[in-house]
């Protein structure tokens, strides 16, 4: 006969078992989980069959009724929701792929800059960096849009530079009519550039798993580059231009930037830049200085000591933080509401007003924002992974 004494321990002892005690917890917070999406779900078919509002996403297949001139893809009043929503994430990915390049570029030259040993060029950088780090980006993008656009002249008064107008609708640039080969010119190109990155990473394995020095490295240079150059000049090269002109309040042809995309490129570029900066900055400051050193005691400049020995160093401690900047910009996209530019945010709101499908364009939402970041975290994952040190 066991003793209460004894059972005691022995519970004890069972209960404190590591493995149960975490299956409890799990199946704790699985629980509660499930009860807290199910009240969710409760609520919002109630309040959407209180409201008369179908819900379902039938309405893609419905008549948006609106167009925006300022979108990549075109599309006119006839347009269904699902053809709006798509050119919007068209113009979505497309902002975010300028930005991200603009803003490096804006990151590296201000980040190095603020290290340098001229005194005008640091406090330059360090003043444009502390400037705009601390305003917020809706400020820059209202700056923008009203401080700067709103005061360029009528399109009758637009300035000129060459074959290019600007004026307070936007700017109008000229658009090369490609050949008639073209698309064939785009598929071969992709299919070269393939083949060029194949025999890149083929001649790297060789080098660095079989010892061979023999690699000829000029090989990827012209079937990725001179090759699509040749096919560019016999394929696409442009028959004639398409210049914009004045045809009676308002200029037609050619390309058309809108005011609200400028504001929203050069709000998120100056922004995220000056953020970007500061993570390159601290990159370039936790390599050892030795490395500079032992640089300068083989005669290179300081250009060559920062591109070749410091840089890439530094990309190790960069590519972490810099991958939250990328995402950061991304998700400030969505910004462009404010202003009026065809991202997702602006026409999902004019849908919403139309339809009333506040839920269903809110799960559209959550999953193009979340996968637009996965995306994103995925490729400076890898990138980090193929900068990062191998050990032997």
């Amino acid at each position: 006969m066991m003793s209460g004494r004894s059972l005691k321990v022995e519970l004890g002892a069972f209960l404190n078992v590591r493995s149960l005690s975490s299956f409890a917890v799990q199946c704790l917070v699985i629980i509660a989980l499930f009860l807290v999406i199910r009240w969710i779900t409760h609520n919002t078919i109630v309040n959407l069959r209180a409201s008369n509002i179908a819900s379902g996403f039938d309405f893609l297949d419905k008549r948006a009724g609106f167009n925006q001139p300022s979108s990549i893809i075109q599309y006119d009043d006839n347009a269904t929701n699902g053809e709006v929503i798509e050119a919007s994430l068209v113009n979505l990915v497309f902002i975010s792929a300028i930005s991200l390049i603009t803003a490096t570029f804006i990151g590296l030259f201000i980040g190095i800059g603020r290290l340098s040993n001229n005194w005008l060029i640091a406090k330059l950088s360090l003043c444009y960096v502390e400037f705009f780090r601390n305003i917020p980006p809706l400020v820059l993008l209202f700056f923008w849009s009203i401080g700067v656009m709103q005061i360029l002249p009528p399109a009758r008064q637009s300035l000129h530079w060459g074959a290019i107008a600007i004026n307070i609708r936007g700017i109008y640039l000229p658009r090369p009519v490609w050949g008639e080969h073209t698309g064939l010119f785009i598929v071969i190109s992709i299919l070269l550039i393939a083949v060029a990155v194949g025999l890149h990473f083929r001649a790297r394995y060789m080098i660095k798993e079989r010892g061979l020095t023999s690699i000829r490295w000029w090989y990827g240079f012209v079937i990725g580059v001179l090759c699509p150059v040749i096919l560019f000049f016999l394929l696409a090269y442009p028959t004639s231009w398409d210049i914009p002109a004045l045809k009676g309040f308002n200029y037609s042809g050619g390309y058309y930037i809108s005011p609200e995309f400028l504001s929203l490129y050069l709000a998120l570029s100056i922004y995220t830049g000056a953020l970007i900066a500061e993570t390159i900055r601290a990159g370039i400051q936790g390599v050892d200085k030795g490395m500079s050193e032992a640089g300068s005691s083989l005669g290179l400049s300081n250009g060559l000591i920062m591109r070749l020995i410091i840089l890439p160093l530094a990309l190790r401690i960069i590519i972490p933080p810099l991958a939250s900047q990328y995402m950061n910009l991304v998700k400030n996209t969505s910004l462009g509401a404010a202003v009026g530019y065809s991202e997702l945010m602006m026409v999902s709101s004019t849908i919403m007003e139309r339809t009333g499908q506040s839920v269903e364009l809110a799960v559209i939402w959550i999953e193009v924002y979340l996968g637009l970041s996965i995306v994103v975290s995925l490729f400076m994952n890898w990138f980090n992974r193929h900068m990062a040190l191998v050990e032997r």
